[in-house]
């Protein structure tokens, strides 16, 4: 009778050892016996690990993967692996054809031998998870039952019908269906994701600030508030407050009003409860500033940067404004934003350069911020101003009407 296969070996070199063996038992054993023959025999065939192959049918593996949201990058990365070795271990014969699935199911790779597959080239979203499309794909896909084979990849999660009565007829046709869990491993994080709030507003105007919080799983934490450092809410449970996150983004909204003007932080901090169910802390927290501006002031700039009569008036109708020497103007348009409005009193621009000039006159036909020019001997065509970029603004003409004159009467 003729073995259904062939005999192996896989350690050969257990037969050099067993060799040297028969002979150290022949040269220095005297007494001998068949049954510590047989068993010296049999322990150097044991150490070989001798085997029967079988020889069998080549098969046509069907390999589904699930290419939906839900599939993390772990498990997309597992899912490429596993596809590269069963490739890799294909045996003569043996063919392997890959569907993929998520709205909708892809045919990637026909029944084939050989090859490589280097990519998932599926066009539809990855929204859904349509598990009984796939499962119809493959069926439609089998030509002989008897040698085919199914491996589907995937968490569990489906969407659309039911992917059972797809897999009762594959039972009916004879071929079996294998299955890979890939389900991510249960992690419990909180993560503070973005945090929405005006960039400025006015002081005592009310607003909200609105802190996203994504977490992996529906868990039990708790938040606390914190603005310019100080916790907002009750000292004794230092400002946290428990709360239910639901699996997914949360939001938790806050409103506020602040009189006092310049800039404030609002930060917000989340856990677990208990703490210690959370291994990953670092984004925990989020923090984000608010410009709070009161009445704007106005910019007074003169040729000394000390207060003058025009300084004097302002004060005594109770403007607020500041005094800066015009070598020490040094402000851009996001700089003069923070003004009303810029008086410029006796002020030569000789100094300034181009950006400078073009950033005041931006400030006011772009902004809308008002521009007052008082004149002097440092002021209007002897202080620069004549073809400069403030020229187009000023309500009078720089022109020299004499040298016009003479240059005509010429």
């Amino acid at each position: 009778m003729a073995l259904p296969g062939y005999p192996t070996i896989d350690y050969p070199e257990a037969l050099l050892l067993g060799a040297v063996l028969v002979w150290l038992y022949l040269r220095v054993v005297r007494i001998r016996n068949l049954w510590r023959g047989m068993l010296l025999v049999a322990g150097i065939l044991l150490l070989a690990y001798p085997s029967l192959v079988r020889s069998t049918e080549s098969v046509d593996l069907f390999v589904l993967a699930d290419r939906s949201r839900s599939i993390s990058e772990e498990g997309r990365a597992k899912e490429m692996e596993i596809i590269d070795l069963l490739l890799q271990r294909a045996r003569p014969g043996d063919r392997v054809g890959i569907v993929s699935f998520n709205q909708r199911a892809y045919l990637e790779r026909p029944l084939s031998e050989g090859g490589a597959h280097s990519s998932f080239n599926i066009p539809y979203s990855e929204d859904a998870s349509d598990l009984d499309e796939g499962l119809a794909l493959v069926l439609s896909q089998i030509v002989r039952p008897e040698r085919a084979r199914v491996l589907v990849l995937s968490d569990g999660q489906y969407t659309g019908p039911d992917p059972m009565r797809q897999a009762q007829m594959a039972r009916q046709n004879g071929a079996p269906i294998f299955y890979r869990d890939l389900v991510r491993a249960e992690l419990y994080n909180l993560a503070v994701r973005d945090v929405v709030t005006p960039d400025k507003l006015l002081a005592g105007e009310p607003f909200r600030v609105v802190f996203k919080v994504h977490a992996t799983t529906a868990t039990r934490g708790r938040y606390r508030l914190l603005r310019d450092g100080h916790i907002v809410g009750r000292p004794e449970s230092q400002g946290w407050r428990e709360h239910d996150f639901s699996a997914g983004e949360n939001q938790l909204e806050f409103r506020d009003v602040v009189e006092q003007p310049g800039l404030h932080g609002y930060r917000l901090e989340v856990e677990t409860i208990p703490r210690e169910r959370e291994t990953l802390l670092s984004d925990n927290e989020a923090e984000r500033y608010v410009e709070v501006v009161g009445e704007r002031p106005l910019l007074l700039v003169n040729h000394t940067g000390r207060p003058d009569n025009v300084s004097r008036v302002l004060s005594a109708g109770r403007l607020a404004h500041h005094v800066v020497a015009v070598e020490r103007f040094r402000m851009s348009i996001e700089e003069l934003s923070g003004y009303s409005g810029v008086i410029l009193n006796n002020a030569p621009v000789l100094g300034l350069t181009l950006r400078q000039l073009e950033g005041l006159r931006d400030f006011v036909t772009q902004e809308g911020g008002g521009l007052v020019v008082l004149g002097g001997n440092r002021s209007f065509a002897a202080g620069g101003y004549y073809k400069s970029a403030l020229e187009p603004i000023l309500p009078v003409s720089l022109e020299d009407r004499q040298q016009s004159k003479k240059v005509s009467t010429a």
